[in-house]
């Protein structure tokens, strides 16, 4: 796998990907999928940490994607994290506390895509999310599976990931059953306590 944090040119004369540029090629894909990024927060870049990763807000008008410091000697680690958090850029909510289940479930089914999409970069133990993330991704995966546009066409009335509400959801996944759109609908953190 390239390097992802120095861009080098190929014998094409085309620029290697790094960081930045396969964050905002993820973003390309999602507003395609999920409808355009909301802008409340201004996209402040991308930066590392050992309590990572998730996005913050600094200023109260930025938000950054913090990855784990590992990821600093692990391109593919940094690429399975970044898939994950670019999600949260799409209608990012101004902090941690509030997302939904159904936000870390397009989280985790966009990064389980990633891998899938680019499994020659991951070795098998990349394919398989913490319990409570692949819990979420299997929620979401039938439904997308059956209409791929749901999220995009609900995010046109509501975008904002924590305010789609059980009825919204059931406008565009009308055989799903109640109790998982009730789950989609639940605070995460409230939600998985009882996956552990």
């Amino acid at each position: 796998m390239e390097d992802l944090f120095i861009a080098s040119r190929m014998k094409s004369g085309d620029w290697t990907w790094t960081v930045t540029t396969r964050l905002l090629l993820f973003l390309e894909e999602l507003e395609d999928l999920f409808g355009p990024r909301c802008v409340k927060y201004l996209y402040g870049g991308v930066e590392f940490a050992d309590d990572g990763p998730y996005v913050w807000y600094p200023f109260g008008k930025y938000v950054v994607v913090r990855l784990s410091s590992p990821c600093v000697n692990e391109p593919a680690r940094a690429l399975f994290q970044l898939a994950h958090e670019s999600v949260h850029l799409i209608a990012p909510l101004g902090s941690r506390e509030g997302v939904t289940v159904l936000e870390e479930a397009l989280a985790s089914w966009f990064q389980l895509k990633i891998v899938a999409e680019h499994s020659q970069l991951f070795a098998e133990d990349w394919k398989v999310l913490p319990p409570r993330y692949a819990s979420a991704a299997a929620l979401i995966t039938p439904l997308l599976c059956e209409n791929p546009q749901a999220i995009k066409r609900i995010r046109v009335r509501q975008p904002n990931f924590h305010d789609i509400s059980m009825e919204l959801l059931k406008e565009e996944f009308v055989n799903a059953p109640d109790e998982v759109l009730r789950q989609l609908t639940s605070p995460f953190s409230v939600w998985a306590e009882g996956q552990q």
